[in-house]
């Protein structure tokens, strides 16, 4: 049920009927992040394969942003609006939580859309290949099962709540053996680094969100997702950059 639920909420993908999400079983699905990370990763790598034979990489690389967005219905990217608009506009918490619920986009949000989206396109246009696709999509969702399992909800009610509660350590400890192996098959122990990394960078940003809401929601960690996608990207050019001059 969990697998399902994971797929309804993290992508357009329809499921079947008997599956649709209810909020008891919410909590499970978050066990699955990286394995439905690393399916929208499989689907992008194939697509860039494809689209490979008739456009240049600069063309496939935005297409790929395109797809991404598509596939996971810009759930996320709404998240990077909402949270930007708030915590950087907001002047106390209870405003900062008022503005994140408003379905109006400012320009903070408008912004950091934007810079998100051209970061994205950028690191996907050096980097090239299949892994850093699936990399970016597996870690990127794990990240999300991080701050939940680390940091307190800022609401007590809604999906980011049902989620947080569901983020036990036997869940979170599952989800990073999942994510490890995936990182680790495809990267070697340069999989290791990045999962390091990439928690390093969850934790800080966490924490920041935390000192302006006093806790995480379903925005923050779609917001987390989505620096996460990119911030993958530009650590494996950061790691291979240093393997060139270093190691030969």
């Amino acid at each position: 049920m969990g697998f399902w639920v994971a797929l309804q909420f993290l992508t357009i993908f329809p499921v079947p009927r008997r599956f649709i999400a209810k909020m008891e079983h919410v909590g499970e699905s978050v066990v699955y992040f990286p394995i439905i990370g690393l399916i929208i990763g499989i689907i992008l790598a194939l697509l860039s394969i494809a689209l490979s034979y008739v456009f240049p990489r600069q063309i496939v690389s935005v297409l790929l942003v395109i797809a991404l967005a598509v596939l996971t219905g810009a759930h996320h990217i709404d998240g990077v609006a909402d949270t930007f608009d708030g915590i950087i506009a907001g002047k106390s918490k209870a405003e900062r939580m008022t503005i994140m619920s408003d379905t109006k986009i400012g320009t903070f949000g408008i912004t950091a859309i934007a810079l998100v989206l051209l970061f994205k396109y950028s690191t996907l246009v050096v980097t090239g290949g299949i892994q850093p696709l699936i990399l970016m999509t597996v870690l990127s969702r794990w990240s999300m099962v991080s701050i939940l399992f680390m940091f307190n909800s800022a609401k007590k009610s809604g999906m980011g709540f049902a989620y947080k509660q569901g983020a036990t350590w036997q869940r979170f400890l599952m989800a990073t053996i999942i994510t490890l192996l995936i990182a680790i098959v495809l990267s070697g122990w340069n999989g290791l680094i990045l999962i390091m990394l990439i928690w390093l960078l969850s934790f800080g940003i966490g924490k920041w969100v935390q000192s302006r809401i006093d806790g995480i929601t379903g925005d923050t960690c779609g917001a987390l997702n989505e620096i996460n996608e990119a911030m993958t990207l530009l650590f494996i050019v950061c790691i291979s950059t240093i393997e060139r001059l270093y190691f030969g």
